[in-house]
């Protein structure tokens, strides 16, 4: 066997492999022998295997030699490769064949490979770290959440007109010239009027509603409403008041500590606080994180193979239509995906690049995490899981999850092995880091997102 190999670019690799006549003379045999054992079948008046070459031939002559041309490069390319070490990242595509009978086969193939990765300048980097400085409000509001969340409904008594305040229990039907939109008919929905958290003018309409009664409300969507259906639009909404109820809140006392297990309020205020700092102690290490690869990145320019660009593009193309479908709303509606795809392949192709770092990082600087690091982060999955956590451990112990979360383990570790050579500059927090860690808990810990790729 013969071979060639040609660099197309550093990610693309173009092999001519020619394999002697006497190889190829010996498969054609082989399946003209094959094809006239079935031949009688579509040739009438032969018996089984008593078909005339010649006739075979003529009948069979194309898909013989298509069948012998494959056969030989699927028995020939992967040692081809293996001789060449060739390291593919994605399907090898043949671009022309050549099979004739007491000639020699040749026939080339395209493959993207590993780029030959170097990565220089990543240590001494300097590095912008959030700082952890959680304020009292933010405890606060977390513990008022954890109050409204406990709050129990009580039927009001002695009045049937609503008011700003009340819980309102309602039937409601939304319409847009005529036509019921999506999400738009509610039955039993508890409206609670005055807290915006539906739609202003709804609420306001509600009010002053006898129990009973059936009202038309003009509404005036916003303009940046996420559904593109009702975005900037005028509804009638027809709402029926079933029912009026008045929210009570516990009282933020000893008692109400103890009915979410603390002993005392001040133990409550300190769990929170612990709880969010330590979310907000992992989100600022993800942004540091994230701040350390985009500055290698930028300090290694290479070429990247692009079908590991297209994959990546779609993962993050799937992210996006994620995003939109949990606010009820189909991407297409507000975007167009072939203008969004190309708007994001940059940042795509970073991504690929940083996974291609941090693997060469990894590689040169001996980081293998043991299956003692990846017990311990399985455990704080086990733990987020709460009343799932067996399933979860069954989950991530299978092998090819196990491996997916080992690779996940290494890329983190080599990043922090960045950051202990790197200058940490700790900055005030953005506009949405603070609700960042406030909303964050534990059970991020729960689907750890791995390397969209890792690199092969």
């Amino acid at each position: 066997m013969n071979i060639t190999v040609k660099s197309i670019s550093p990610v693309i690799k173009e092999l001519v492999i020619e394999l002697p006549k006497e190889r190829v003379d010996e498969e054609i045999a082989k399946a003209l022998k094959d094809a006239k054992t079935v031949a009688h079948t579509s040739v009438k008046g032969f018996r089984p295997g008593r078909v005339p070459k010649t006739i075979v031939e003529n009948r069979f002559g194309k898909a013989i030699e298509a069948e012998v041309a494959h056969k030989l490069i699927d028995d020939s390319y992967p040692k081809a490769a293996e001789r060449e070490a060739i390291q593919a990242v994605a399907q090898a595509h043949v671009e022309e064949y050549h099979l004739h009978r007491g000639e020699p086969f040749r026939y080339t193939v395209r493959v993207e490979v590993r780029p030959n990765v170097e990565p220089a300048g990543y240590f001494g980097l300097e590095v912008e770290r959030p700082k952890v400085d959680i304020p009292a409000e933010i405890i606060d509001r977390e513990i008022e959440r954890l109050r409204l969340g406990q709050a129990q409904l009580k039927a009001i008594d002695g009045r049937t007109r609503a008011e700003k305040g009340d819980v309102a229990l309602v039937d409601f039907v939304g319409r847009i010239d005529g036509r019921v939109f999506r999400d738009g008919r509610a039955t039993d929905y508890q409206l609670e009027l005055g807290s915006g958290r539906y739609l202003d003018e709804l609420e306001s309409g509600v009010v002053g509603m006898g129990v009973g009664e059936t009202k038309e409300i003009d509404v005036q969507f916003p303009e940046q409403s996420p559904s593109a259906e009702v975005a900037g639009k005028k509804a009638v909404f027809k709402v029926t008041l079933k029912a009026l109820h008045e929210k009570l809140v516990p009282k933020l006392d000893d008692d109400f500590a103890k009915d979410l297990g603390h002993a005392s309020v001040a133990e409550l205020r300190a769990k929170v606080r612990e709880r969010i700092e330590g979310s907000a102690r992992e989100s600022a290490l993800r942004v540091a994180r994230q701040n350390a690869v985009d500055q290698v990145v930028k300090k290694n320019a290479f070429e990247v193979p692009p079908s590991l660009v297209e994959r990546q593009l779609d993962i993050m193309m799937e992210d996006a239509r994620n995003m939109f479908r949990r606010s009820g709303v189909r991407a297409e509606q507000v975007l167009d995906p072939a203008k969004l795809r190309e708007e994001m392949r940059a940042r795509a192709a970073d991504h690929v690049r940083a996974a291609f770092l941090v693997d060469a990082i990894a590689k040169r600087e001996g980081v293998q995490p043991g299956d003692s690091d990846v017990e311990e982060r399985l455990q704080r999955i086990v733990r987020a899981a709460g009343p799932q956590g067996p399933d979860a451990r069954r989950y991530w112990e299978e092998e090819e999850n196990w491996d997916h979360l080992k690779a996940q383990v290494r890329e983190e570790k080599t990043i922090d092995l960045i950051l202990s050579h790197a200058t940490i500059k700790e900055v005030e927090r953005k506009p949405g880091e603070e609700a960042d860690a406030e909303e964050a808990s534990a059970d991020e810990l729960s689907a750890p997102a791995a390397p969209a790729i890792v690199a092969p």
